[in-house]
């Protein structure tokens, strides 16, 4: 098995090569962004939940497509799923992800603390990405791949931790890409000199670039990782039977 460090050097060449990532990770981003907005506690209207269903619809498939394509890249094969078996971990995907947001949304209705809220928050959330990860990349049903995802945190709870930790950065880079573009759109209105402006745009660009080239590459290391310790576990699982019948056979002579 490697080393997190070698599946982090692994991820950054990976991704550097491969531009479509960063676009596919930007879509994350700005779908994870609109939905950490709609999760803060107020009631919910029409337009709350029609934002809510587009950012579940565009970050879903995207996921499914992007963790696939990093499988396929680190296989070196073409990706092979047909139109139903994708349609299928999209809707798991999405059931699971829905099950984390109605469970983040009681918390956060519950007024927890802040620090309990943003532990239970970054559990409930990794466990979610877990979860995920056995449906697409183990094609598991949803009572299984959230059977898994626990069974993960009971016997490799390193995984769960940096699921978790990979969200909550990803969290940040949002807020932080949101924030920017807020005060840039204000700042804008408010000033009409072009080179002011420009320099705005040219600062967001850099930034937009920055936050999708990580994004890839923290979705590149979960899957690369995942991956890893899935085969490591496999691998004694595949040479049991065999030592068991070899066994058998010589008992029998």
């Amino acid at each position: 098995m490697r080393t997190p460090t070698q599946i982090a050097y692994s991820s950054v060449i990976s991704t550097s090569r491969t531009p479509r990532w960063w676009i596919l990770a930007l879509v994350q981003v700005a779908a994870f962004a609109v939905m950490g907005e709609l999760l803060r506690p107020h009631w919910p209207t029409a337009i709350y939940a029609c934002w809510l269903i587009c950012a579940l619809a565009i970050i879903i498939p995207t996921t499914v497509q992007f963790w696939h394509e990093i499988q396929a890249d680190r296989e070196k094969a073409a990706i092979q799923i047909s139109s139903k078996m994708f349609i299928k971990q999209c809707l798991t995907a999405e059931a699971i992800l829905l099950l984390a947001l109605v469970i983040i949304v009681a918390a956060r209705w519950a007024l927890l603390p802040w620090v309990f809220l943003v532990v239970i928050s970054s559990l409930v959330a990794a466990t979610a990405i877990l979860a995920m990860l056995y449906a697409v990349l183990r094609e598991l049903p949803f009572n299984k791949a959230l059977a898994s995802a626990l069974y993960t945190w009971n016997k490799k709870a390193s995984m769960g931790a940096i699921a978790a930790l990979i969200l909550i950065l990803a969290q940040g880079a949002s807020f932080a890409l949101v924030s920017y573009l807020r005060k840039s759109l204000e700042i804008t209105g408010q000033f009409s000199l072009l080179s002011h402006s420009a320099t705005i745009w040219i600062l967001l660009a850099a930034i937009i670039f920055l936050v999708g080239v990580l994004a890839a590459v923290l979705n590149c290391f979960l899957v690369n990782l995942f991956l890893e310790i899935i085969q490591s576990k496999k691998a004694p699982e595949e040479i049991k039977p065999a030592v068991v019948k070899l066994e058998a056979s010589g008992a029998v002579q």
